[in-house]
């Protein structure tokens, strides 16, 4: 495991152990921290635990969002390369025929 990393979240100081890089820890935190104040902004709520649970929300969404543009992402690249392999097996038929 690796060092514990200090983090700040809607001004409160956390430490955290994980496997992942300290740097990429801190990203996180601050991605989060920053969407924690998007959502205080836009929904005026000052109650931490709140604020939290939509800011939370929020960011499950965007992965929800992500995972399904990557999803279809993949779907459209396996149809166009199935559409490929057809064409290249197609043109290689034609020339040994």
């Amino acid at each position: 495991m690796s060092e514990p990393v200090s983090v700040r979240i809607l001004g409160e100081e956390y430490t955290i152990r994980s496997e992942a890089p300290a740097e990429y820890t801190r990203g996180v935190a601050e991605f989060f921290d920053r969407a924690v104040a998007d959502t205080q902004r836009e929904a005026g709520i000052v109650e931490p635990q709140k604020l939290l649970i939509l800011a939370a929300l929020s960011v499950t969404d965007q992965l929800f969002r992500a995972r399904e543009s990557e999803e279809q992402l993949r779907r459209a690249l396996d149809r166009r390369a199935g559409a490929l392999a057809s064409e290249v097996t197609a043109a290689l038929e034609a020339r040994s025929a």
